[in-house]
């Protein structure tokens, strides 16, 4: 794609993923915040550390003499060991695995999943720490709480209450928080997560899956939805030049020139039966109607002539499409002059010439083959102008079963018509085209065509 065909898929893509982040929020992305699972937290202005760690074990002295921690010895244990490590600054030993087995003697290997002594104890510890704090002779001591999500402790003054909140609604609401706040759990790398934050997490990843889903999507469709109207602008270019005439478009098709090929019934092979009056070429009838609707959608009514019937004054008059290959005797005029032409090579053997190169034959059609033998039609389209006319002049020369018609969806088509708008060079529009393409037959019906061959002039 060009970089503005880019540049106009990257603005609305950028748009949306700002609507979702907006929607989302910035902290959408980020991760758990462990920093208290891994700093040192001690908010307490003394002079100097030790006259801070003096504090810290006069509080912890205070609380492991009280009611709520003297009759149990685990607790007692468990706040030693935190307050300790977070004095010494040992941040390392404050997880959950270290604190099984330095305070609850557990075993190293021992399973966390299994055995959840830690987190039991540390909820417990947590209400009675807030316990403790909510009875109004400790409400003025240094506080010592342990954050839900981490193992370190967090050391600071209190804020005094403004007398608003009882000691019986802090203590009910301590309970609500420290009981309805799940516990954490340790990774298997030894990294403490709060359940919470766990929930969080696979919540940000389900979220961040369908933002890239709905993103990945939007891309796809713009793209799509880019390259239609790039193969759209590319069919227009090729046809502008008749377009942009002001007269109307004469279309000159094909006949049978008084034979009528009809398959006989014996050896299926073509048979010519004499006619004493020109017929139409269904496969000719068929380009004619894709080709004019294509003209009636652009506001164009073009009026069609049989070509032993139309003159060179005729096609001087205005622009002109020429449908038909041998049974059209403009186009083979048109194609005199040009590289790539549909020529007789045998008897009942034609095939279309590249005449700048020894006229090799690109490919062949035996009209005396049996019908369910023949496998490929061909076709080339040209536009040029044409310096005998002064017009421009759109030739769609068929060759086989189904190669006018094939010839007429290949420029009535944007997604056929970019197989070759893809491969020409810059520019390729001021030009005059020929193109050769080729259609296989599979049951009567034809695929998609493939270019084979192509020149600017």
């Amino acid at each position: 794609m060009s970089g503005s065909s880019s540049a106009g898929i990257a603005k609305p893509v950028a748009c949306t993923l700002i609507t979702w982040l907006h929607f989302f929020g910035a902290d959408f992305f980020k991760g758990p915040d462990m920093s208290a699972s891994t700093e040192s937290v001690l908010d307490v202005p003394f002079p100097s550390r030790s006259v801070a760690s003096d504090a810290i074990y006069h509080q912890v002295d205070l609380l492991l003499a009280s009611s709520h921690f003297r009759n149990s010895k685990r607790h007692q244990r468990l706040l030693t060991f935190l307050t300790q490590k977070h004095i010494d600054g040992d941040m390392q030993s404050l997880k959950e695995r270290v604190i099984g087995i330095e305070v609850f003697d557990r075993k190293p290997t021992y399973d966390l999943t299994l055995d959840p002594i830690v987190r039991g104890a540390m909820a417990d510890l947590r209400k009675r720490l807030a316990l403790y704090y909510s009875e109004s002779p400790h409400s003025s001591e240094l506080r010592i709480e342990i954050p839900v999500g981490s193992y370190v402790p967090h050391i600071h003054w209190p804020e005094l209450e403004d007398g608003n909140t009882s000691s019986e609604i802090a203590v009910a609401k301590a309970k609500l928080v420290l009981e309805a706040t799940p516990l954490p759990v340790e990774t298997s790398g030894g990294t403490t997560i709060p359940a919470v934050d766990r929930r969080l997490t696979v919540r940000r990843y389900l979220l961040a899956a369908v933002v890239a889903c709905i993103c990945a999507a939007a891309i796809f469709f713009m793209y799509r939805m880019s390259e239609t109207q790039r193969q759209n602008r590319d069919l227009a270019s090729f046809w502008k030049p008749l377009w942009n005439s002001e007269n109307e478009i004469l279309i000159c098709a094909g006949t049978l020139n008084g034979i009528m090929h009809e398959p006989v019934v014996e050896n299926d092979t073509w048979n010519h039966v004499t006619r004493t009056r020109n017929h139409l070429d269904p496969n000719v009838g068929a380009a004619l109607v894709s080709v004019s609707s294509l003209l009636g959608a652009q506001g164009k009514h073009p009026y069609m002539r049989i070509a032993d019937t139309t003159t060179l004054p005729d096609l001087r008059r205005q622009p002109s499409i020429l449908i038909g290959g041998f049974n059209n005797q403009w186009t083979v005029r048109v194609q005199s002059n040009m590289r790539y032409r549909i020529s007789r090579l045998i008897p009942d053997v034609s095939g279309v010439v590249d005449t700048k190169n020894g006229d090799a034959s690109l490919g062949t059609f035996d009209f005396s083959a049996p019908v369910n033998s023949i496998t490929k039609s061909y076709a080339i389209i040209t536009r040029l102008n044409d310096p005998l006319t002064g017009q421009y002049v759109l030739s769609l020369a068929g060759l086989g079963s189904y190669g006018n018609s094939s010839a007429a969806e290949f420029v009535t088509t944007p997604a056929y018509f970019a197989l070759f708008a893809k491969q020409a060079p810059k520019g390729w529009e001021s030009h005059n085209i020929q193109v050769v393409i080729e259609t296989s037959l599979v049951e009567g019906k034809t695929s998609p065509p493939k270019v084979i061959a192509f020149e600017l002039d």
